[in-house]
């Protein structure tokens, strides 16, 4: 079985630094992204059967009071 890792987070220069790391240390990793909270619950809902082991979210989305 395959770990996945579900990154949440508006700023893509973050997740592309964390997915080429992750891709050095850990290729067969799957990484999973998602840009807003909304967007990683549609990608949960439509992915029941395969739900990621960790969750890595970014707590000061753009656009959404902490």
């Amino acid at each position: 079985m395959t770990a996945t890792i579900m990154v949440i987070d508006d700023a893509l220069d973050q997740m592309q630094l964390l997915s080429l790391l992750l891709d050095k240390i850990a290729p067969s990793i799957k990484l999973v992204q998602a840009q807003t909270g909304p967007s990683a619950l549609k990608q949960l809902r439509e992915n029941l059967s395969s739900l990621p082991q960790v969750i890595l979210l970014d707590l000061k989305l753009y656009g959404k009071p902490s």
